[in-house]
């Protein structure tokens, strides 16, 4: 009798991949500003971060490289300016939800999710322990099949669901963001399942779970303060004046998205970087005042 697999096909294909990815290997302090955040619009593959020489005039960049494992070959025209791509990411993404207090959130479940937690982790530090090559694929694999099998029987558990709240932090998006480092950015951002997808002319951004905080605080997409860029929600389609009005087809397959115009975006930055010039000329300026009498 044959007897059913200890992974299955999505599982196997993720170990795969894991024990391929081994061999190629990043030089330390080369990873992206955005890596697992960013993506190219027309194919959805990853954008990824190349860097610049500055002694032969090469610029820092991002661009699209397909995915080979999955038959989608590089968009040739995806590249963007390193210097354009994150504040483009920036203004868009502050732009709507800048003003609001960050929330984060907090899973309350039983024992189940605090055994889910563990073997997780476990997971992801032989993953680590594996791409340091501090254990071997083998090892690895034998291993791995033990936790996804202890995974099973826990997922299988009967138990309540687990319910998120979302609590405030006292401070907006924008402060939060003021004061931390790229790299906490990137992993918030992550966190959060925010994900950026960049074309030639738009940028649209999933906002994953951010989105909650927004309905957290009682705030439909109608109140945020939209610059270039829009929230939309799944709304039912409605009539205005005997014109039909149907909701933008999403450019992300989402329900919620973020949408900005290069042309906006380029326009106000323009704009933002004149005033600063100005400002900075008059501060510059001595008055002379003339001395009394």
């Amino acid at each position: 009798m044959r007897s059913e697999p200890v992974l299955n096909e999505e599982e196997w294909t993720k170990l795969s991949e894991a024990v391929a990815s081994v061999k190629y290997k990043k030089q330390k302090g080369s990873t992206s500003p955005t890596v697992g955040v960013t993506f190219c619009l027309l194919c959805g593959s990853a954008l990824y971060f190349v860097k610049g020489d500055p002694a032969k005039g090469k610029h820092e960049r991002y661009r699209c490289h397909g995915n080979k494992s999955k038959g989608i070959q590089a968009c040739p025209k995806q590249r963007f300016w390193a210097e354009d791509l994150y504040p483009w990411l920036e203004s868009t993404l502050l732009g709507e939800i800048g003003h609001l207090e960050r929330m984060e959130s907090t899973t309350i479940d039983d024992s189940r999710a605090a055994k889910l937690a563990v073997i997780d982790g476990k997971m992801n530090q032989l993953l680590k322990e594996l791409q340091q090559d501090e254990l071997s694929a083998v090892a690895y694999a034998s291993q791995v099949a033990s936790l996804a099998q202890d995974r099973e029987k826990v997922t299988n558990l009967e138990g309540p669901k687990p319910v998120t709240v979302w609590t405030g932090t006292g401070e907006s998006y924008a402060e939060w963001w003021e004061r931390s480092s790229v790299d906490e950015r990137r992993e918030w951002l992550k966190k959060h399942k925010v994900k950026a997808y960049f074309g030639h002319d738009v940028l649209a951004v999933d906002p994953g779970d951010l989105i909650e905080s927004i309905k957290q605080q009682g705030i439909s997409y109608w109140d945020l303060p939209s610059k270039s860029s829009q929230v939309l929600s799944p709304i039912t389609p409605i009539s205005l004046h005997g014109k039909p009005y149907g909701k933008p087809k999403p450019l992300t397959g989402v329900e919620w998205e973020i949408v900005s115009r290069w042309e906006d975006f380029d326009a106000e930055r323009t704009t933002q970087r004149a005033k600063g010039q100005e400002e900075a000329q008059g501060a510059g300026e001595v008055t002379v005042v003339p001395a009394s009498a």
